[in-house]
C-alpha cells in the first residue's frame, strides 16, 4: 500500500508556470508586458481619432493594390506594411478584450506561435 502512494506521489507531473510568450510580432516577452502593450494600443486608438487613423492605415496597407509590374522589393515592402497593420489591429483587439482572456494562437506569415516555440 505504501508503495502505491509513493508511485502516485512521484508520478504526478508538475505543470510549468508560463511567464513569457511569443507575441503577435514574433518576439518573446513576459506575459505582463504583452498585456501592457495590448492595453496601450487599445488606449491609443480608443478616442474618436482612432478609427479614422485605423481606416487610413488600412487604406494604404491592406487595401492598397500593387501593380503587376511591381518589383520584388516593392512587393516585400507592401507586405511588410500589411503585416505591421495586422499586428496593430490584433494588439488593439486583444487590448480591448483584456489581459485575462484566453487567446487563440497567433498566426503570422502562416506560422503558428505556441508558447515559446515556433511550429
Amino acid at each position: 500500500m505504501i508503495y502505491f502512494y509513493l508511485v502516485v506521489l512521484f508520478s504526478m507531473e508538475k505543470k510549468p508556470i508560463v511567464t513569457s510568450c511569443i507575441g503577435i510580432d514574433g518576439y518573446n516577452r513576459t506575459i505582463e508586458y504583452e498585456d501592457e502593450l495590448n492595453h496601450l494600443f487599445a488606449k491609443v486608438f480608443s478616442d474618436d481619432a482612432g478609427p479614422k487613423v485605423i481606416e487610413y492605415l488600412r487604406m494604404i496597407t491592406v487595401n492598397a493594390v500593387v501593380p503587376a509590374t511591381a518589383s520584388p522589393e516593392l512587393l516585400r515592402h507592401q507586405e511588410g506594411m500589411r503585416d505591421l497593420f495586422r499586428i496593430i489591429q490584433q494588439r488593439i483587439n486583444q487590448g480591448r478584450e483584456g489581459p485575462n482572456v484566453r487567446r487563440k494562437q497567433p498566426v503570422r506569415n502562416g506560422i503558428k506561435y505556441n508558447g515559446a516555440t515556433k511550429h
